[in-house]
């Protein structure tokens, strides 16, 4: 799904949260992904080392850490839903017609959009 951009689920997950909903804290990350503030410590300093991400000094905490894109998760990372979804698409385009395509489209970003947003 994101192995054109080299990006593992869990990582684009965090990615494309950040994409639709900007700076956020780690904490924030952590409970809209429902991960462990841990693993959202793992997933964020990947991410940083491969210059997907950067941390930010929270100006209102100084105790917070907001996280954000790069210039790089912007031009590398594959958000277009279409693309994400291509094996999909070709796996089901021999059983279903192009309005069924379409509607599976949008029923998977809405599934993204809900799952970011949870």
């Amino acid at each position: 799904m994101v192995k054109e951009s080299g990006v593992s689920a869990a990582r684009h997950n965090l990615l494309y949260t950040l994409r639709n909903e900007g700076y956020l804290k780690m904490s924030e990350l952590g409970r809209i992904l429902n991960v462990s503030p841990t693993n959202i410590t793992l997933l964020v300093d990947g991410l940083e080392k491969d210059g997907f991400v950067e941390r930010l000094s929270d100006t209102s905490d100084r105790r917070a850490t907001k996280i954000k894109l790069t210039e790089l998760a912007e031009k590398d990372v594959l958000f277009d839903s279409e693309l994400i979804f291509k094996p999909a698409i070709n796996f089901f385009s021999s059983i279903l017609e192009e309005k069924e395509i379409q509607e599976l489209i949008s029923y998977l970003n809405l599934i993204i959009d809900r799952n970011c947003s949870l």
